[in-house]
């Protein structure tokens, strides 16, 4: 246990090019088409943080990689059918069409705007947003998530979760 802490400091401690090229053996035998080199930097970046071996690393960045989003359980699908989720979704979507494409910066700015406009905080503001476009309740920084996926893609798996 102590030297899986220690593998994680280390692997935490490299600059993130090089984690890339350690991970890109690992993202191979995974099965992953390796995306073009700077979005593959920003995936590994998202990830660094959460890894104590390099054999974790397919598993962390599975949700850049997935063809379509599933809830990952009961908990997961109940967020995304609450009343309060689906006024986050339709203003994220309003507040989405004024911008060219989605930065950590523009996300940040955008949630702020829905969060006023619907009066959802917190938890009910960001847990929505992130189930509906990873499908987990964890995981890597939503704004980093929302940049590496681009503005296309986050609304495409956000409409997905509007109902009616």
């Amino acid at each position: 246990q102590k030297l899986n802490w220690m593998n994680g400091v280390y692997i935490r401690s490299l600059p993130v090019l090089e984690l890339v090229e350690r991970s890109i053996p690992f993202l191979q035998e995974a099965g992953y088409t390796l995306p073009e080199r700077d979005k593959l930097v920003k995936i590994i970046a998202a990830v660094q943080d959460k890894v104590e071996r390099l054999s974790e690393i397919p598993a962390q960045v599975e949700v850049f990689f997935a063809k379509q989003v599933v809830p990952e359980n009961a908990e997961a699908e109940a967020i995304l059918k609450k009343d309060s989720a689906q006024k986050v979704f339709w203003s994220f979507l309003r507040q989405a069409e004024w911008v060219e494409n989605l930065t950590t910066e523009n996300f940040r700015k955008i949630m702020k705007v829905v969060g006023k406009e619907t009066g959802v905080i917190g938890k009910d503001l960001w847990m929505p947003v992130r189930v509906a476009l990873t499908g987990k309740m964890h995981g890597p920084e939503l704004p980093m998530v929302v940049e590496i996926f681009g503005k296309n893609r986050c609304v495409e798996l956000i409409r997905n979760q509007v109902e009616g």
